[in-house]
């Protein structure tokens, strides 16, 4: 698609009032959009066999072809689109289906401006990551592998019906897979609860131990990595760093006197600031530890490495995956630019600048941490904000915390 063509949304819906309603209240959009209507699954297979699509928005409860079977035609065959649900169906079964196949769920009645800026949201994204290869990948992943002992542990958990909740929050908050998948599912109203949430903690307690059992047993919401496939040691350094980063995004958030919220965003994005790693580990494994490889022994920066393989960073790939995904627009900034904050055009203290700051105070504390060289701080996004002369304050803080 050239930058200069129209994005194309596919609308699906078998009640055509309620499609007519839709393209009533996005006239507006006619010119940013080139927007198809079709009156059920067998209408939409015909416009998708005959066009390109960006995005597809459709119901669940459809006769003949249902719209759980139209997103698994859409998932393998045109893996590059963005798939939306917007349906009023309350099965639990086939809603958590969806769960696998669908970026976001939308509930019925829906204000057509949430539908509008949740279109609009995912196709922001494609100026973060342009490489078709990597959207492709991106659109198809259903779910970020976990580590193999904590799968292992949820799992075992899981099977004794009287765990307490907490127990199983406290794990999914230490794997990075499995937090981002509850936030995916909490904020994107899959199963009706409040959006917005800043917390697993939160997203586990909203959902209850019923529905992530079945979830997690019945229709595997998790995966772990191959361990084959993978370098353990590689895997766990990526963690235990992520961790320490969520940590001390936390307490420079606090210090700086962020508010309650952006103190638990700064969290969240502090954990999965490098879950573009976990996604190449996972769906380009030998490639990967190539890279990695190269990066250590050219001393080069691993992000470089990632950009002459791939033309995007693991930066990039992590906020487009989860920014499909419908979490929150600072924790996919502060993803997106951990490394160049400058590049955002912030000017106040933000996620952004706890997780800069953590991610290159955590490399100076542990250098055991690194899997390459070369992570320095963005003085002139500093100077921007007026930080450059509080940086070794803010490190001091920052130690004497631990």
């Amino acid at each position: 698609m050239s930058e200069n063509s129209n994005l194309r949304i596919l609308f699906v819906d078998d009640e055509r009032k309620i499609l007519d309603g839709i393209r009533r209240k996005l006239h507006s959009m006619r010119k940013e959009w080139d927007m198809v209507f079709a009156v059920g699954g067998y209408e939409a297979k015909k416009q998708l066999m005959g066009s390109h699509f960006d995005v597809i928005v459709t119901d669940m409860l459809m006769p003949g072809t249902s719209g759980q079977e139209l997103l698994n035609i859409v998932r393998e065959k045109y893996p590059e689109m963005i798939r939306l649900v917007l349906s009023g169906y309350s099965d639990q079964e086939i809603i958590m289906q969806t769960t696998k196949t669908a970026h976001q769920y939308l509930s019925k009645p829906c204000n057509v401006d949430d539908i509008k800026a949740a279109i609009q949201r995912s196709l922001s994204l494609r100026k973060l990551l342009k490489e078709p290869r990597l959207t492709r990948l991106a659109a198809q992943l259903k779910t970020i592998p976990s580590l193999p002992a904590i799968y292992n542990e949820i799992m075992t958990k899981l099977q004794n019906p009287t765990v307490p909740l907490k127990e199983i929050a406290e794990i999914i908050s230490q794997d990075i897979g499995m937090s981002a998948k509850m936030l995916q599912i909490v904020n994107s109203s899959f199963f009706g609860v409040a959006k917005h949430i800043e917390s697993v903690e939160r997203a586990v307690s909203l959902l209850g131990l019923d529905i992530i059992r079945s979830l997690v047993l019945s229709f595997h919401l998790f995966e772990k990595f191959k361990e084959r496939e993978v370098n353990i040691n590689v895997l766990n350094r990526v963690w235990v760093h992520s961790m320490a980063v969520a940590g001390y995004s936390k307490k420079l958030a606090e210090i700086m006197n962020l508010d309650g919220k952006l103190i638990d965003y700064s969290y969240m994005a502090g954990m999965m600031h490098d879950i573009g790693k976990l996604i190449l580990m996972a769906e380009v494994p030998q490639t990967y530890q190539s890279l990695l490889r190269e990066a250590i022994n050219d001393n080069t920066p691993l992000r470089i490495k990632e950009h002459d393989a791939f033309h995007a960073s693991h930066a990039e790939l992590g906020a487009y995956v989860l920014g499909i995904w419908g979490l929150q627009q600072p924790v996919i900034e502060a993803i997106a630019y951990h490394h160049h904050p400058s590049a955002s055009p912030t000017t106040i203290p933000t996620p952004l600048t706890a997780v800069h700051l953590a991610n290159v105070f955590d490399y100076e504390i542990n250098p055991s941490h690194r899997d390459s060289q070369h992570c320095s701080l963005d003085i002139e996004y500093l100077d921007r904000l007026d930080l450059t002369k509080k940086v070794d304050k803010l490190r001091k803080r920052l130690i004497q915390s631990l």
